[in-house]
């Protein structure tokens, strides 16, 4: 047990309080009388820092597995659609994919600046073709397999880069926008988005044609850009 005190209010030595009654010093007395409480003691403990349990789950970051899976679902649709061309594709509801093959570009070389060639389909190439096309289409839209993300190119020259279903659902929105793929292989392909297998969406009749015209006058406007069909 442990007593408690309170302090004793002091006394003023003035001849007023001097002459105060009895009656008030018991008054005083019994208010300010010692109390007792009880009070339980507790031994100390040291109490350890709290830490969360481990986590069972696999991933070690949730948002990078989500995005990992729509990867490997859109290139599981991009395998499908190459391997029935011109027929529609569902790589989610209402997001249907149809590629039509490009066998020209895809024989199409450019003269790289060490004397070599390589394929076209490069940021710069896709710059240079839209300065020829940009009042036809809105944006020219490509996505690489290697990459499993969508380019988009404007007729400013800035580029914009999405994930795959982003890009295909933003290709889906505006009829102007030219959708390219590009697979592993470097087989380039039109690239068409709709949102139902009956949209009515109809192939780019001489589509091909018109972008190789425009890379042979992209690369007469550029004199040091050779280009070559094998």
């Amino acid at each position: 047990m442990i007593i408690l005190h309170c302090l004793a209010r002091s006394v003023n030595g003035s001849s007023t309080q001097a002459r105060e009654s009895d009656a008030e010093m018991e008054s005083e007395q019994q208010c300010y009388a010692p109390m007792l409480l009880p009070v339980m003691c507790v031994p100390y403990q040291h109490i350890p820092p709290f830490t969360l349990p481990p986590s069972t789950d696999d991933s070690s970051d949730c948002s990078c597995s989500v995005a990992e899976s729509v990867v490997e679902d859109v290139g599981s649709q991009l395998e499908c659609a190459m391997s029935y061309q011109n027929e529609w594709c569902e790589v989610e509801g209402n997001l249907f994919i149809r590629l039509f093959p490009m066998p020209l570009l895809c024989q199409c070389f450019v003269e790289s600046d060490g004397g070599e060639y390589r394929h076209f389909g490069s940021n710069a190439d896709w710059d240079m073709l839209f300065q020829i096309l940009g009042y036809q289409f809105r944006y020219i839209a490509v996505l690489r397999q290697e990459t499993m993300n969508v380019t988009f190119f404007d007729p400013k020259g800035e580029r914009k880069i999405l994930q795959p279903k982003h890009g295909l659902r933003k290709i889906r929105a505006y009829p102007d926008i030219l959708g390219v793929l590009i697979n592993n292989e470097n087989e380039i392909y039109h690239l068409q988005v709709a949102f139902n297998e009956n949209s009515g969406k109809a192939p780019l009749d001489g589509l091909e044609k018109t972008l190789v015209f425009a890379i042979l006058s992209a690369a007469r406007k550029e004199c040091s850009k050779h280009i070559s069909f094998w």
